[in-house]
């Protein structure tokens, strides 16, 4: 597999990820809505770290690890409100987690803040494309 290949293979699960953003706002199912958000990023985020490293991504959700891993061949630094907004992201990796803990996270998911998450990933999604050679 050539590296783009392998880059248009994460894309593609990102992309799934991503078309469904809008269906599960929609219909208020605002943590698996958060969930998606951050596997596109994620997903993503591995796709360049291949793309740029000719390697596998590691093996981890937290998003800014993966971007770490590429961000020194990029001209520019990561912009602070996407560090900020990583970070928040990583902690809606939900899967495999306890129910309980599923719904700790679920608490304070209103309309409002999942409809600001939902938008930050589109901005975050549509940036990192940028960052393909």
């Amino acid at each position: 597999m050539t590296g783009d290949e392998k880059f248009q293979y994460w894309l593609d699960i990102a992309n799934q990820h991503y078309a469904a953003l809008d269906m599960l706002q929609k219909n208020k199912h605002y943590l698996l809505l958060m969930f998606s958000c951050q596997q596109t990023i994620e997903l993503l985020c591995k796709g360049l770290f291949e793309l740029y490293n000719g390697d596998t991504p590691p093996y981890t959700h937290n998003l800014l690890t993966v971007f770490d891993g590429f961000s020194e061949k990029l001209k520019d630094e990561l912009p602070q409100k996407y560090v900020t907004f990583f970070e928040i992201l990583t902690k809606f990796y939900i899967d495999g987690r306890y129910p309980s803990f599923k719904r700790k996270l679920a608490i304070g998911l209103t309309e409002e803040y999942t409809f600001d998450i939902l938008k930050k990933t589109k901005e975050a999604y549509e940036w990192l494309l940028t960052l393909k050679p």
